[in-house]
């Protein structure tokens, strides 16, 4: 066969090769985007408390991009409002696999270990996360209502008070009711008073939790 033939074809072959890479790719791409787009309207279902749809919504967004991490969060954030939180702790876990720089996924499972009475964990969790963005200021109040049940009070003040100065007034509500609970255990009376009644006035109408032992 000619030489030139032959470069011919293997130009052929290559560019016909590229070609096929080239379509690979930006099939990939497209899966992703449309994967987040739904996401991102599973976040608006989880908002407007549509559970089943917005879990729909997730399932399906992890079916074309199995490695979107943000679905996990935002399924986690789902099964913590139900007060589902194993599920809510093995969601945000897959979530941390896919990214380790997930600060969400840090924070949402400190709540589930929080809720499961694993305060230890919980504390470590958030330390993480604010290790990786000292903004994120959720994970200072995590943090501290981490702290609280360990009984360590004054460490948990310090975070709390973080939190409620850097967060909106409606995100820090359980923040304050917390902090009251604190002030109470350390004798402030009226700190604590002024905390529970700021914490009442945004909605948050427990009455008394004591510092627990962790498992």
């Amino acid at each position: 066969m000619p030489k030139s033939l032959i470069f011919f074809i293997s130009l052929i072959l290559c560019a016909t090769l590229c070609s096929c890479a080239y379509r690979g790719e930006s099939h990939d791409k497209a899966l992703k985007e449309t994967a987040q787009t739904m996401v991102e309207k599973g976040s608006k279902l989880l908002s407007e408390r549509k559970y089943d749809d917005a879990n729909q919504m997730f399932q399906k967004a992890l079916e074309l991009d199995p490695r979107n991490d943000n679905a996990y969060v935002f399924k986690s954030n789902l099964h913590l409002q139900k007060n589902e939180n194993e599920q809510a702790l093995a969601d945000a876990t897959s979530a941390l696999k896919l990214n380790k720089d997930n600060v969400f996924g840090y924070v949402n499972r400190a709540c589930a270990l929080i809720n499961l009475k694993e305060y230890k964990p919980a504390m470590v969790d958030c330390s993480k996360a604010i290790e990786k963005d000292p903004t994120f200021y959720s994970a200072f109040g995590n943090r501290g209502v981490a702290l609280f049940y360990l009984g360590e009070y004054k460490e948990a003040v310090r975070d709390l008070t973080i939190a409620i100065q850097k967060l909106k007034d409606k995100d820090a509500a359980q923040f304050y009711f917390v902090r009251g609970q604190c002030f109470t255990e350390l004798g402030k009376d009226k700190l604590s008073a002024s905390d529970k009644a700021k914490s009442r006035e945004l909605g948050y109408n427990f009455t008394e939790i004591k510092p627990q032992e962790s498992k």
